[in-house]
């Protein structure tokens, strides 16, 4: 994994002068954006006019993906309400047992029973 975050910092930081690069940012934003829609079908959120869509990891810290992965989410969802990594993963992890009643995740959310 920290050999592939090497090479993300060196192709984001050339994408703005580098064709090659900006196009490997362009795939990369466009494959996670294709992991939003297929989650978002998967719970039956897909076809909400304004899903909250939450990217999470490190790749989205990086203007020249963030940007174009918003793009292409807005392509679907114009309106959507799209929140940017400001945790991390066990931290969306610990607020699972809260969820509400009406939460489309909450029959995926797998609970240890006692």
């Amino acid at each position: 994994m920290s050999r592939i975050a090497a090479w993300s910092r060196s192709v984001t930081a050339l994408a703005a002068t580098d064709a090659v690069a900006a196009a490997i940012c362009d795939a990369a934003a466009a494959e996670l954006a294709l992991s939003v829609r297929t989650g978002l079908e998967r719970v039956g959120q897909s076809v909400v006019d304004a899903p909250v869509i939450g990217g999470l990891g490190g790749v989205l810290r990086s203007p020249e993906i963030a940007t174009r992965f918003e793009r292409d989410l807005r392509l679907v969802w114009p309106a959507a309400d799209i929140r940017f990594p400001t945790a991390n993963g066990l931290d969306g992890a610990a607020l699972l047992p809260n969820l509400p009643a009406t939460s489309a995740v909450l029959s995926l959310v797998a609970r240890s029973r006692a």
